[in-house]
């Protein structure tokens, strides 16, 4: 009896210790198999709560107001909210970081512009268009010279031509770095204007530069329907030139930048991004909400009100788009060195 039992403990002993000898390599067999099969879990449940579009700037400006109406069409589609979330700071840059590090799961975004690459160029990042996933470029929106309406000019020629006799002395205002400082880069060197004619001072965001405008601490900043139609409605503020190929609809009495003899256009580009390595099933998945949501009637007819184009590019295109981007913004950065 004690000799069986002996036997039976020995055989118990030996399948525990072949058990235990065999099973790290049975784990690791499975592992990549558990992995894949919850990932595949994650992209066909997506989204099972609430999605955070980080807007790397203040609430009012034109990237807020756009992606914020946009959002509410795309929601729909995703059977989830899309909460947006201000983050601005550092040229943006605040807002892009936090995305760039987050978690690539679907469940945060990035609604921003043209200023990923602006503020490449100018060195406030070491990071592009590349750290990202690009998702779809959803608007491009034709930027405006602005100025105050006590102010003599009636157009950018007007200004700048008195900005030559006296340089220095007209204040413009940017955000270093960012779109409208190319903004105002481009508009000179398309003038065959020096930089030095015009004084820039940096305010971070539309918002400030408006605010800065209006009570005539600055005399000219860009601007857009979006943000300034108001401004000039009440007769503070008053649009100098369009840069883009023709006359808006809702300002067509503005002539544009290349009808003064300033051959330059410029937009701001809005897209969506998600972190590097967010699944490619995720990602077709937000394409296609903002896809839908760009075709909405609706949604369409506000966004164009607002001096906004449409110009919905999925990702594939999107990506093709942003090349291109940067090799325009490559050109404009030499004039900063």
């Amino acid at each position: 009896m004690r000799k069986s039992l002996l036997m039976v403990l020995v055989a118990v002993i030996c399948l525990a210790l072949l058990a235990s000898g065999c099973a790290p390599e049975a784990q690791e067999e499975a592992k990549p198999q558990a992995e894949e099969k919850a990932a595949e879990e994650a992209v066909a449940k997506y989204p099972e709560r609430p999605i955070q579009l980080v807007i790397p700037y203040k609430p009012g400006g034109a990237t807020d107001i756009i992606f914020r109406l946009v959002c509410k069409y795309a929601e729909k589609h995703l059977g989830q909210p899309i909460v947006c979330v201000n983050m601005p700071g550092a040229t943006s840059t605040v807002g892009s970081r936090h995305v760039k590090e987050a978690r690539p799961d679907g469940y945060t975004l990035l609604g921003s512009h043209d200023v990923i690459a602006t503020a490449f160029y100018s060195g406030v990042v070491d990071y592009a268009f590349e750290a990202f996933e690009p998702i779809c470029l959803i608007t491009s929106t034709p930027n405006i010279a602005t100025t105050h309406s006590d102010y003599p000019w009636n157009t950018m020629k007007e200004l700048l031509e008195e900005a030559k006799s006296k340089p220095g002395e007209i204040v413009w205002s940017t955000t270093f770095g960012s779109t409208d400082h190319f903004f105002i880069l481009g508009i000179l060197e398309a003038a065959g204007v020096s930089k030095d004619v015009l004084r820039l001072v940096g305010y971070e965001g539309t918002g400030p530069q408006l605010t800065a405008l209006l009570g005539k601490h600055t005399h000219g900043c860009m601007a857009n329907v979006a943000s300034a139609m108001g401004h000039v409605e009440a007769g503070d503020l008053k649009f100098l030139g369009v840069a883009w190929e023709s006359r808006l609809p809702q300002i067509p009495d503005v002539p544009t930048l290349k009808e003064q003899g300033i051959d330059f256009a410029h937009a701001t580009n809005r897209g969506v991004f998600a972190p590097k390595g967010t699944p490619e099933g995720i990602l077709k998945k937000i394409e296609e909400a903002f896809r839908k949501a760009m075709e909405d009637p609706e949604c369409k007819a506000k966004i164009e009100e607002m001096g906004t184009l449409v110009n919905f590019k999925p990702r594939e295109e999107y990506v093709k788009f942003l090349d291109e981007l940067m090799k325009k913004y490559d050109k404009l950065a030499q004039m900063m060195k």
